[in-house]
This record gives C-alpha cells, structure tokens and sequence, in this order.
C-alpha cells in the first residue's frame, strides 16, 4: 500500500464568512507517518465557533471540503478501496454520507455511522490502486440553487455528476433532470471564469479541471482564453524517448490540454506543437536537426496504410511534422522480458471526416515502425488522451 498523506486543512466559503479547519492530532509532531485519522473539524463564522464534529472510527480521511455562503459543507474522503463525501448542515448536523466504490459492494461491506442517512455510488471510471480509490482527480464541486432548492453536485472528469439536494439529504438518481440546467450553468460560468484567468492566476489543477469542462461541452465562449494558455506555455522537459535512443521529449503541458479543448470546439486551423524532440542518437552517432515542424490538420493527409514502415523517426518529423501526441508503453516479447513502445498520433481532418493515425516504434527494434493503425479522432473525448491531462 503506497503511503498517503492527509494534511490538515483550511477552507473559506466564497464570501469568507464560513472558515472550516480540519485537523488531526497524528499532523502533530516532526515524524509523519501517513493516513493519519481521527480528524476534527470545526466551522467558524465571523469569528465564533458554529460547530465542531468528529471523524468517524473507521471511516475514510478527509481531503478536501467545499463550505457555501449559506454554512454547509461538503467533505471529500479518501480511504483504501472506498471514497465519499459527508454532508453537514449550518448547524453541524451530518445529513448525509456518500460511499463511492469502483463497483457496489455487498450490503454491510462498510460500517453504517448510526442516525446518519447512506447512499452508494458507484461508476467503472473510478480507479482501484496502491493508494486508495481514484475517483475525484480534474473534477469540480460546487454549490447551486436549482427551483429555490440548495445543491451540491461534484462533476467528475469522465462527466457524471454526483448531486445532492442538500435539505433532504438527498443523493439524486442519475435519471433525475430537474437541476441538470442550474448546474451546468453553474460549471461553465466557473469554467469560462477560470480559463480566462489561468495564464496569470489559477492553480494549475484548477485550470486543467476547467479546461476538460470547455472542452467536453464545447464552449466556444472560452475559445479566446484557450488559444492565450496556448501561446504562453513554453516547452519543459518531460521524458526521454523510446523512439530513438539518445532524443529527450520536452512538452508544452498545459497546452496539450488546451488544444485538445480548442480542437473540441472546433478550432481545426494551424496550432504550434507541443511536443519535441532534442538531443543526440545511439551511442553518440549524431541525428539529424530534429524539425519543429508545426502539427497542422493541412499536414499531408495520411491514412495508416500510406505509412512506410521503412521510415526512420526523423524522416517521418520530416513528412509529417511533430505528432499531436506521444505516449508510452510496452509490450512483452518473451516470458521474463518486455520492451518499450512510443506511440506517435497524428490527427487528420479531410473530406469531412475526422481521424487519428498511430504509428507505433519499438524500442527492441532499433526505433522501427512495428504499427500502424487509425483511430476514431483522439480529440473526440479527454478519455482518449487522458494521460495528457497529467503532469
């Protein structure tokens, strides 16, 4: 089990007249040794205590928390194979416990917290690992008002929505739409705010997460503030490269996932690459200048049967340009062996269809073309390039 750190934490409401503190005693001391417990949390308003609760015995540590002008609060908890999310009144009452799982377990896998109202959820796009279910990375929780009722609804990454009718208790079915249209409203107002700010203000987590709602609902409000994170970022080294020994790939990061969201809204002009290659070949036998050939739409149009299987990497940089995206992975080539693969994708948009061309170099075959395939457009979802999204 990979150690996970719970540090103590501070929220303020939007307004800042709520402030809740999380703290736990095992944050005491010089020596840390990881999933601290036994949490408490307090909230403050103007100055004077409004409640004090505790963590319950055996349930997940918190992370985060969202507190409203209005006094609730929404805590975000972690544990080993369970995620939630506590509600908690302005007056300190625990009206709610939300247990996400990867898949529903049987009933009374989880302790029930007595005169507190459970609900599972449960989605295949949580993620099982050493450190505990990852259920909430790029997402966004908010607050909303929707027919005069108070809302918490967290929109995950993939786009389902955990939403809650606060006064109730509730935890809304995922056929229920009377509040869809408040919350989106909701999340694009926050999304357009942020990306137009995230060159000089916002975390970079927090852009990111706004950048994946432009671009699945297709905002061409924040077109503008997209193509601006695009041409701020510089290149930064990433990782070296398994197409050819010797090359180092450097990335513009947050501009892979800028692009992807102007591609979404459907920018199809010329944008610059965001990806390079530097460096020297195998064994000190120089390469030719690497090109930084712009990854355009107006490239050569290639389908992967056009692909000549002869070619060197830097002849296809050469014909093709810079691809649109790399990524990495292996392939196991006997029982105790396995060898490295780069992926370079290259999208294409002619004739009135969309696609994307993988060509597929190994590195146990000296940088040879071992593939090469076409694929529904890589831009179509963030789940096709979700690794572009990390850092």
């Amino acid at each position: 089990m990979t150690r996970v750190d719970f540090p103590d934490f501070t929220v303020r409401s939007p307004s800042g007249e709520f402030e809740l503190a999380a703290r736990s005693a095992d944050n005491e001391g010089e020596y840390l040794a990881g999933w601290q417990a036994g949490f408490e949390f307090t909230l403050v308003r103007g100055g004077k205590v409004a409640w004090h609760a505790r963590q319950h015995r055996r349930e997940p540590s918190p992370r985060h928390a969202w507190v409203s002008d209005d006094g609730w609060v929404v805590v975000r908890l972690h544990g080993h194979s369970v995620g939630g999310l506590r509600v908690m009144s302005p007056t300190g009452e625990e009206v709610l416990q939300v247990r996400i799982y990867q898949e529903i377990r049987a009933e009374g896998s989880e302790p029930q917290v007595r005169g507190v109202r459970r609900a599972d959820w449960s989605d295949a796009h949580c993620s099982m690992s050493t450190a505990g279910l990852l259920w909430a990375g790029l997402g966004y929780g908010h607050f909303f008002t929707s027919t005069g009722q108070r809302w918490f609804a967290f929109r995950t990454a993939w786009g389902r929505r955990i939403a809650i009718q606060l006064a109730e208790g509730r935890l809304a079915a995922d056929d229920e739409s009377c509040f869809t249209a408040d919350a989106l409203a909701a999340e694009h107002a926050w999304a357009v705010h942020v990306v137009a700010r995230a060159v000089a203000q916002s975390p970079i987590a927090e852009a990111v997460s706004a950048i994946v709602i432009a671009g699945e609902d297709r905002l061409l409000e924040a077109g503008a503030a997209l193509h601006e994170i695009d041409e701020a970022c510089g290149f930064e080294a990433w990782r070296s490269s398994s197409a050819v020994d010797g090359w180092l790939i450097e990335r513009r990061w947050l501009a892979t996932a800028a692009q992807w969201a102007l591609r979404r809204i459907g920018t199809h002009g010329p944008l610059p690459p965001v990806f390079r290659f530097v460096g020297a070949g195998n064994k000190g036998r120089p390469v030719p200048p690497v090109p930084v050939v712009p990854a355009l739409f107006s490239r050569p149009v290639v389908r992967a049967g056009d692909v000549d299987r002869s070619m060197t990497p830097p002849s296809v940089i050469e014909t093709l340009g810079v691809p649109n995206h790399v990524r990495h992975d292996a392939e196991q080539v006997s029982t105790k062996r396995w060898t490295a693969l780069e992926l370079w994708e290259y999208d294409f948009a002619a004739g009135g269809e969309r696609w994307t061309t993988r060509i597929v170099w190994s590195h146990l075959l000296s940088s040879r073309i071992v593939d090469a395939y076409d694929l529904p457009p890589g831009w179509e979802s963030h789940s096709r390039r979700d690794d572009l999204f990390l850092p």
